[in-house]
């Protein structure tokens, strides 16, 4: 069973800046950019529990999952 991603407007816009960056580079990062955000969000979708808790506050439960080849990282609750 999957689990729905809703993704944040502002982490819309930031993924559609670093899209645009990247392909400022060079296009063939900027896909290689979109494949990797999008199988870390199937990755999440499919198992969320997986990823470890930023914090041990109870209140602030937030997982966090790093792109492997770009410096971002996915954040969800």
């Amino acid at each position: 069973m999957g689990y729905k991603l809703r993704v944040s407007e502002q982490a819309e816009k930031d993924s559609l800046n670093a899209i645009d960056y990247y392909g400022q580079i060079n296009p063939f990062l900027s896909s290689r950019f979109i494949s990797e955000l999008f199988e870390v969000y199937q990755k999440i979708t499919h198992n969320p529990e997986q990823y470890s808790y930023i914090s041990s506050d109870k209140q602030y439960q937030f997982r966090d999952v790093k792109l492997k080849s770009f410096p971002y990282v996915i954040i969800t609750k």
